[in-house]
């Protein structure tokens, strides 16, 4: 077997980034699926979302057939937790944001996200958040 060296091209000579660097560059809005037992929390974590541009789902819509571009969890919800662990071996690269009252625990470690945002959030917190887990990241090479 052979192994092939990357080609690294100067930034002189690339006709723009490779890869956006906020969410102004994905140019899309992007569906994020909304996991926390709390309404109230929930509720609001769908309003921020949408004042961002995003389009929020809960459970019912994605086993509807909408496809999430984000998670956005509550580690602390058993059932939340479980579904997270269905979507990770469904969908193994897509973001997993992570904001809860709790630290982050092993098991929330596990499942890879993004980010992890503790509750009480400033909105700002959030916003930097879900850019952050909104950027592609590189695939392997």
């Amino acid at each position: 077997m052979s192994s092939v060296e990357p080609t690294l091209t100067p930034s002189s000579y690339q006709h723009g980034p490779q890869f956006p660097t906020s969410c102004a560059d994905i140019g899309r809005v992007a569906t994020v699926l909304i996991v926390d037992p709390d309404s109230a929390t929930r509720s609001l974590l769908e309003v921020l979302c949408e004042r961002l541009g995003h389009t929020a789902i809960g459970p019912r819509e994605w086993i509807e057939g909408m496809e999430p571009d984000l998670l956005l969890l509550e580690p602390a919800s058993r059932p939340g937790m479980r579904l997270a662990r269905g979507v990770r071996r469904r969908f193994p690269r897509l973001p997993i944001l992570c904001v809860s009252i709790d630290d982050p625990s092993g098991e929330t470690i596990a499942l890879g996200p993004a980010a992890h945002v503790m509750k009480p959030f400033r909105r700002s917190q959030l916003e930097r958040a879900l850019e952050h887990a909104l950027i592609p990241s590189p695939g392997p090479v």
